[in-house]
């Protein structure tokens, strides 16, 4: 009798969809190189190519009409949705003709981490040698800051200075690095 009690409880979420359109914008941006030119050249699709996430976050900021979506989720979708997941991956976890590509693009995923870390290796001309623990420390605190940030009160009041400083930090890493190389 207990059981099914528990299967009749729902749960009452509310999301905020800006704020998700910006932490996978943010994402997209600086933590997997998107949009990034290949080169250093100052020409316009260039700068087009490091401006347009700021200007595609604030357009939808002034032009998103739906701002939350509120759903009613009960135990037993859950669990049906959980084990619909399971089955999937058993049946469709390893495939053998995507392993070469599954490397190259586990690699463009930490690739972030992996260029703060060669940056810090040339500023300070110190040699770390343990690169895993490293590129989960910057990969942790980039996405612990992110969603400090995105649960903070005042998101919204300071959002156009935020996305200066997302335009700042995708021109200072465009400079420095020089244009990001297979990035595509």
């Amino acid at each position: 009798m207990q059981m099914i009690s528990i299967f009749k409880r729902h749960f009452n979420i509310e999301i905020d969809v800006f704020k998700v359109i910006y932490f996978i914008t943010i994402y997209y941006s600086i933590y997997f190189f998107g949009a990034y030119p290949s080169d250093f050249e100052f020409n316009l699709i260039n700068i087009l190519l490091i401006v347009s996430p700021s200007l595609i976050l604030y357009g939808f900021s002034k032009t998103l009409e739906i701002k939350t979506v509120k759903m009613n989720l009960s135990i037993d979708s859950i669990l049906i949705a959980f084990l619909s997941f399971l089955i999937f991956t058993f049946f469709y976890f390893y495939s053998p003709n995507l392993y070469s590509d599954e490397i190259y693009y586990a690699h463009k995923s930490v690739r972030f981490p992996l260029e703060i870390i060669q940056a810090i290796e040339l500023k300070f001309n110190v040699v770390i040698s343990n690169y895993e623990f490293y590129a989960r420390l910057i990969s942790f605190s980039f996405l612990l800051s992110l969603l400090f940030f995105i649960r903070h009160r005042f998101f919204y009041k300071f959002l156009k200075l935020n996305l200066i400083l997302l335009l700042l930090l995708r021109l200072s890493f465009w400079i420095y690095i020089g244009g990001i190389s297979l990035i595509y």
